[in-house]
């Protein structure tokens, strides 16, 4: 059964202030606040639908801001906007549609978790790769890589 989030006592603090660290990493690193908040709702108790839909809010956020950044630079490739919208819609039918199915089929919510955790996984997997080709073909080709320890101790000479 849920139980209601207790919002007394040492509680009053702990969800603002954990809300506001997940707030913070989310800019911080530049991903939509669902991927952050996701984990954090779940752990505070609330049901996993309500989840899935706050992290859908919270990544429409982020990717409208984005958008209208984006517009206001003047760098928005309509080629890519076209393509990746197109795939993104198509995604989030097919995704909706399997997890429709699967819900009537078995009746647990659980696949709302799994997918979040799927997600969380693979995007931490992937971004750390992506991460660790870009640092060594940057050290290969001898490319500035953020620190220069020569520049620090002689003064920029």
């Amino acid at each position: 059964t849920l139980q209601c989030m207790d919002w007394a006592g040492p509680y009053i603090m702990m969800y603002p202030v954990i809300s506001c660290i997940a707030g913070f990493l989310g800019g911080l690193v530049g991903i939509g606040g669902g991927i952050v908040f996701g984990p954090v709702l779940l752990e505070l108790g609330l049901h996993s639908e309500a989840v899935q839909a706050t992290s859908a809010v919270f990544v429409l956020l982020s990717s409208s801001i984005a958008t209208v950044q984006f517009a206001l630079l003047g760098h928005i490739m309509y080629q890519y906007v076209l393509w990746y919208g197109m795939v993104a819609v198509a995604g989030t039918i097919l995704g909706q549609i399997c997890t429709e199915y699967f819900l009537r089929l078995t009746g647990r919510s659980s696949i709302i978790i799994l997918s979040i955790a799927v997600s969380l996984g693979v995007s931490m997997l992937l971004t750390a790769w992506i991460g660790v080709l870009d640092a060594l073909r940057d050290y290969v080709t001898g490319a500035y890589m953020g620190l220069n320890v020569d520049r620090l101790c002689n003064g920029g000479h």
